[in-house]
């Protein structure tokens, strides 16, 4: 069995090893990239500063370089017009005329109206998750009009709103994100959201991030309020309501649940600063061999901001975005060149982004995707990138998107190619959370899949303890010496005969879940 296995790889992916030159993804290329983009001179990569001009400016070189046309009027950039809105303010709640106030450190505020918003005794109205989804059958508002009133609603989304396949798997639909949660709540006329977590502290780098960030909506006065509250700053809400989380959590996990007012009010005074300044996405692209369907593209999209300079931690306050994510930019330059290099191009042209934004809530890609330079009826399949794992033996190849489309034949095949276990991730899946995701809201068919690597060198515990310390968004994601990119290349590699295999095929990939992606 296991020879007639190999037998239907080979032949499947002749194309890709015989005329492909997976020879040239390796590890010096993605070292030299990798510690470019990661460099302290780089700034951390945030859009809007010099760190951006630095980087568009490297990556429009190394773009030309690895061989891609420029696919805007000879230029690789995409404007991307987006907002600086920092706010701050202070909430009460009210109820049988006692006011509880919210400590500044059980908070976050967001909106993007510029200027200041006083709002008295505003009622709140308990919305359940918040979240209209008609694909799956699944209305918390009910309709209903929430027109003064101030939506206060649960983090993440029902169990039993995803279909089994979802479900099983620990996905996510889109619905379950804030910025989501909060156009929802303005579409159905609410003039704020409150949020309500179990995250028991908001770390003032969180704090920071999210007062501090970007949107691509301009300030106008339709902008809703965003509060997001810690454990006890919900805990505070629910009780002066005269209710609890649990409860709440129960009620909402119907879908046949109705909205319900809550007995406090809230005063609440924010006051916001706006600023809009141009972001760009870096797009280039190989056109296709096949004169009929180089007309269709495969996208490979990956973000190339980070969190730039911010309050200093054990003396550094670089974030130099190292594995989140200029390792992904630097796999993504390594897989065009090496398909810019081959004798007979793919049959489809092949599409690069590297996105601005993305830690802000998928910004760039969601603007490539309204604005793509291949339609998105034309656009077979977008294969996401993001952190990579870069400790050396590649044990499994993991898809956050398993189970979603029909490209999963041909991934499990690469995988066994390369004596790779492949399958759904061990932890929760987090299809929602990178490029891909933009994409797939559009109805193209996505992958979000990636290397898992242990060390050869270095135990499990040990690897595990170097992990705690240089987490994501902090400035201790820098290149370690103990990293060793052979992981990063061998997920490349993959990543790059899965382009060319879906570029060539002769059948489009197709979406196998029951569900309907819709732009909000």
């Amino acid at each position: 069995m296991y020879k007639s296995i190999a037998f239907f790889v080979n032949s499947l992916l002749l194309f890709a090893i015989v005329n492909g030159q997976v020879n040239l993804i390796d590890t010096q290329f993605i070292s030299k990239h990798l510690h470019a983009l990661a460099h302290d001179s780089m700034m951390g990569r945030r859009p809007g500063t010099i760190g951006e001009t630095r980087t568009v400016s490297y990556l429009s070189k190394a773009f030309g370089d690895v061989g891609l046309t420029p696919a805007f009027n000879n230029s690789y950039l995409q404007p991307v017009p987006l907002l600086h809105a920092s706010s701050a303010g202070s909430v009460r709640f009210t109820n049988n005329n006692q006011q509880f106030a919210v400590d500044d450190s059980m908070i976050i505020i967001r909106t993007e109206t510029n200027g200041q918003i006083d709002l008295k005794n505003a009622p709140l109205v308990f919305v359940g998750y918040g979240i209209t989804a008609p694909e799956f059958d699944w209305d918390d508002y009910k309709a209903m009009n929430l027109s003064g009133k101030i939506a206060v609603v649960l983090e993440m989304e029902p169990d039993g709103m995803l279909p089994l396949v979802f479900g099983k798997q620990g996905s996510l639909s889109y619905h379950w994100t804030p910025p989501v949660k909060t156009q929802t709540a303005m579409e159905h006329g609410a003039a704020g959201v409150i949020l309500l977590t179990a995250g028991k502290i908001i770390s003032p780098n969180q704090k920071r991030w999210r007062q501090l960030d970007f949107t691509t909506r301009a300030g106008n006065n339709n902008a809703v309020l965003f509060i997001q509250l810690s454990l006890a700053g919900s805990e505070m809400v629910t009780q002066a309501s005269n209710t609890s989380l649990d409860k709440l959590k129960k009620v909402a996990g119907d879908r046949h649940f109705i909205p319900q007012p809550l007995a406090a009010g809230a005063n609440i005074t924010v006051k916001t600063k706006t600023s809009p300044f141009m972001s760009y996405n870096m797009v280039g692209f190989i056109e296709g061999s096949d004169n009929m369907l180089k007309n269709e593209c495969v996208v490979y999209s990956t973000h190339w901001d980070g969190y730039g300079i911010g309050p200093a931690r054990l003396g550094d306050s670089i974030y130099n975005a190292a594995a989140d994510n200029a390792g992904g930019i630097a796999e993504m330059l390594n897989i065009a060149k090496a398909i810019s290099k081959m004798a007979t191009k793919p049959k489809r042209s092949m599409v690069f982004v590297a996105s601005t934004a993305e830690e802000s809530g998928l910004l760039g890609a969601n603007a490539y995707a309204m604005r793509p330079l291949f339609p998105t009826d034309k656009t077979i399949m977008a294969i996401g990138m993001d952190v990579f794992s870069p400790w050396g033996k590649a044990v499994a190849l993991e898809n956050s998107g398993y189970g979603y489309t029909s490209a999963d034949t041909i991934l499990q095949l690469i995988a066994f190619k390369y004596n790779l276990p492949y399958g759904v991730p061990s932890g929760r899946s987090v299809f929602s959370s990178s490029d891909q995701y933009a994409f797939a809201r559009k109805g193209i068919p996505a992958i979000f899949t990636g290397i898992e690597s242990q060390s050869f060198t270095l135990s499990a515990s040990k690897v595990d303890s170097l992990q705690k310390i240089t987490p994501a968004h902090s400035p201790f994601d820098e290149i370690r010496p103990e990293w060793d990119l052979r992981s990063a290349a061998t997920e490349a590699r993959i990543l790059y005969e899965f382009g060319i295999a879906m570029a060539n095929s002769a059948r489009p990939p197709e979406w196998i879940v029951p569900v309907t992606f819709k732009t909000h």
